[in-house]
């Protein structure tokens, strides 16, 4: 998908957390077994997090800032691919949080693209703090799925 502005770009991505969330609750429903749904609920209110952080950085930049871009690509076929196809009712602990994980790892290539290509400190501003959150939320998940299963 092809996107001239920043403000189309971040309206982009809330949508696509908001679409994992939605993957996530909608397998939860389905998961017999009781700690991979916990772990699924916890993902989906982490990604709806996340697409809110995205809305909410998108409001409180400039005008200027969400309309100036370098046009850019934003191609997540391969993550809704192995979305629809490897996470299902019987899928392990482990699958889950490696889906999980990679997911954070697309949004972490997107962000650091977007920091290289930005031309303005704001919008680099913008991209680092996504890239930040993203980081920290990746790293909060491990260690809380980590803690899920010692339990």
């Amino acid at each position: 998908m092809r996107f001239e502005q920043t403000s189309d770009l971040l309206r982009y991505v809330r949508d696509l957390h908001e679409e994992l969330a939605d993957a996530y609750s909608n397998l939860a429903e389905k998961v017999p077994d009781r700690r991979n749904r916990m772990l699924l609920d916890y993902m989906a209110v982490r990604e709806k997090g996340g697409a809110e952080s995205v809305a909410a950085f998108a409001r409180n930049s400039t005008t200027l800032a969400v309309k100036e871009f370098d046009p850019a690509m934003l191609n997540p076929v391969r993550l809704r691919k192995r979305l629809a196809s490897e996470l299902q009712p019987d899928s392990s602990t482990d699958e889950i949080l490696d889906f999980g994980l990679e997911a954070h790892d697309w949004f972490l290539g997107l962000y650091d693209t977007l920091l290289d290509k930005s031309k303005t400190e704001e919008l680099k501003a913008l991209f680092k703090n996504l890239r930040d959150r993203t980081s920290k939320g990746k790293e909060k998940l491990a260690r809380n799925a980590n803690m899920l299963m010692d339990f």
